[in-house]
């Protein structure tokens, strides 16, 4: 998910876009969407990996005739709630916040969030003998945790929530005063559209870094030291051309075109000839030397929406 290696290279390249951040205090004053994906996504793996041991312990000791029932609403119930605590724990900690009139924070979750190969039995199991620890209605899901409570399982089981699953968690959210809004996937793309002026996406999606987040808050709830990407600072520390590789991946290059950072990046000597390499001869000649009125350059940039869409095509053949 996201651009690959994309926080290696800045890392490696440009460490100063990382801002060290110790706490949300910075933050208060400030929007802050949360994209609930990847958070929900190891929230699940963590519960459906603790409670179905644990549930294999219980199973293990029960008796023979209470082993012949087992309860998959409670269950997909117990690691539903299971998940939902991390992200409690952050509402928590962001209304903690004093500071500037504190934060204004909205938990973007998705309806149809899949964690796919979450192994909580077998590694060696096929696809087509997988089961979906949280689908109740599956008929072969009872078959597949007695499998895995008495280590006989030759297939995998994975936690999928369903829509009903993730109106539970949010549900939970709400009842705890935080603010959610439910989104179809891309959550990151979600999140960034919300975003205005100096708004933060806290994400570990690289997504929101390409979509342009204002700023981007990483891994504050992973074991590295968490950070927070500002996006004017990330686009004049990377330059154009690993700009415009990453941007166009988006469609929105026009949109980094347009900007004000622009001007700064165009004072770069050897930018004339990466423009000219990568984005066509004629619209970059045409940015560069800014003397067109709006018409000329709304009709140069419909030719280059031509010209890109000709080369994807020829790319695609080779």
């Amino acid at each position: 998910m996201g651009v690959n290696g994309l926080i290696q290279f800045l890392g490696s390249r440009f460490p100063d876009v990382f801002r060290a951040t110790p706490s949300f205090e910075c933050f208060g004053g400030k929007r802050i969407f949360v994209d609930c994906s990847i958070l929900l996504q190891r929230n699940l793996h963590a519960a459906a990996t603790a409670i179905l041991s644990k549930k294999r312990q219980e199973y293990l000791k029960a008796s023979a005739e209470q082993r012949q029932f087992i309860d998959t609403r409670a269950i997909s119930r117990e690691i539903c709630n299971y998940a939902a605590k991390p992200l409690l724990r952050l509402n928590q900690q962001l209304r903690a916040v004093r500071s500037n009139g504190g934060i204004q924070a909205v938990f973007v979750l998705g309806s149809s969030i899949t964690v796919r190969d979450l192994y909580i039995a077998s590694r060696n199991g096929t696809a087509d003998n997988s089961a979906n620890v949280l689908d109740v209605r599956n008929p072969n899901l009872v078959p597949a945790l007695r499998a895995f409570f008495e280590r006989q399982n030759t297939g995998r089981l994975y936690a999928a929530p369903s829509e009903k699953d993730m109106l539970v968690i949010a549900q939970r959210l709400t009842d705890a005063f935080a603010r959610v809004e439910i989104r179809q996937p891309d959550i990151a793309k979600r999140c960034v559209e919300f975003c205005q002026d100096d708004d933060c996406v806290l994400s570990d999606d690289t997504n929101a870094i390409a979509y342009g987040a204002p700023n981007v808050i990483r891994d504050y709830c992973g074991k590295n030291v968490c950070n927070t990407i500002n996006q004017q600072k990330l686009l004049e520390s990377m330059g154009p051309e690993r700009a415009y590789r990453i941007i166009s991946s988006f469609n929105t290059l026009e949109a980094f075109m347009q900007s004000d950072v622009l001007d700064e990046v165009l004072k770069t000597p050897t930018v004339a000839k990466t423009l000219e390499r990568v984005i066509i001869f004629n619209l970059a000649f045409i940015i560069i030397q800014r003397n067109v009125n709006i018409e000329d350059y709304k009709q140069e940039l419909a030719n280059f929406h031509q010209l890109r869409q000709a080369l994807d095509a020829k790319q695609a053949r080779i």
